[in-house]
């Protein structure tokens, strides 16, 4: 099981690669506050940066889980489409379901492999898309 510290900050609509929003405000480079720690899950890379976590899971569609680890030093995975379930994950917008994909941050390769043990499931040919572009399960 995993035990949930809490939530971490993201830019509005979760598609921005910094991370600001109207609410929570701006979420600062641990290492450099005059520095961004990157979007949409900056949050989640400044926490693990910081100590605060050694994972955090998050999403990714163009760079969000590798953009902002790359700017905190940490390390992230982008999983095969598939491989981790998407339904109940925010935001789950359709037309963005046969990229986007459920992955994580992390302080190390090995916090990735716990992760992705403990939360893959086996390919399925039911995972490829069908002839329209949507999933075929």
């Amino acid at each position: 099981g995993a035990v949930i510290v809490g939530k971490t900050n993201v830019p509005a609509l979760c598609l921005d690669v910094q991370t600001f929003n109207p609410l929570h405000g701006v979420t600062v480079n641990p290492f450099d506050p005059a520095r961004t720690p990157g979007g949409s899950s900056g949050g989640s890379a400044a926490a693990v940066a910081a100590g605060m976590t050694s994972l955090a899971v998050g999403s990714d569609l163009q760079g969000s889980l590798r953009l902002p680890a790359a700017f905190c030093g940490v390390w992230a995975i982008k999983p095969s489409r598939g491989r981790i379930p998407t339904h109940g994950h925010v935001p789950e917008v359709r037309c963005l379901q046969n990229t986007l994909t459920v992955g994580a941050v992390g302080d190390s390769p090995a916090a990735l492999d716990a992760f992705m043990t403990a939360a893959c499931r086996p390919p399925s040919d039911e995972d490829e898309p069908g002839p329209d572009g949507e999933p075929a399960g």
